[in-house]
C-alpha cells in the first residue's frame, strides 16, 4: 500500500525523461510537466499550490472537492426548481456513505433547503 496519489503516466514519463535530459532541471519546469496528480474518479483540485507543497516536501495533502453544476427541473403540474447534478466525486469518496451523511444533516437540520435525493 502506498499514499502516493495516482498520476498520469504520460505525464510522469515526460518528467523523467526531462530529468535525464537535464538532472538539474529547476522544479518550476517538472511542475508544468506533472501539475497535480490525476484521479481516476475526476473532482476538482482546490490548491496547485498544495500539489506544489507535495511534491516538493514530500508531505501535505491535496484537496480535492466533487464537480456540481445546477440545473432548472419542473415536472408536470409542479413548481420549477433548481436542483445540483454532481457529475465527478474526489477520489476515494463513497458515494452511498455521501448520500447517507448529506440525508442525516438533513434529519438532524443540520443542512436546509433539500427536498430529495437521488442517486
Amino acid at each position: 500500500a502506498t499514499n502516493i496519489p495516482p498520476h498520469n503516466l504520460l505525464e510522469l514519463s515526460r518528467a523523467v525523461k526531462l530529468l535525464i535530459a537535464e538532472p538539474g532541471v529547476e522544479d518550476e519546469r517538472l511542475y508544468a510537466v506533472v501539475p497535480a496528480p490525476d484521479f481516476p474518479t475526476g473532482g476538482e483540485i482546490m490548491s496547485l499550490d498544495e500539489c506544489r507543497t507535495l511534491y516538493s516536501t514530500g508531505r501535505g495533502g491535496v484537496t480535492v472537492r466533487a464537480k456540481t453544476h445546477f440545473e432548472k427541473l419542473s415536472g408536470a403540474g409542479r413548481q420549477e426548481r433548481e436542483v445540483i447534478i454532481v457529475t465527478e466525486l474526489p477520489y476515494q469518496v463513497n458515494k452511498a456513505t455521501l448520500i447517507q451523511r448529506i440525508a442525516d444533516m438533513v434529519n438532524e437540520k443540520k443542512l436546509e433547503g433539500i427536498s430529495d435525493l437521488r442517486d
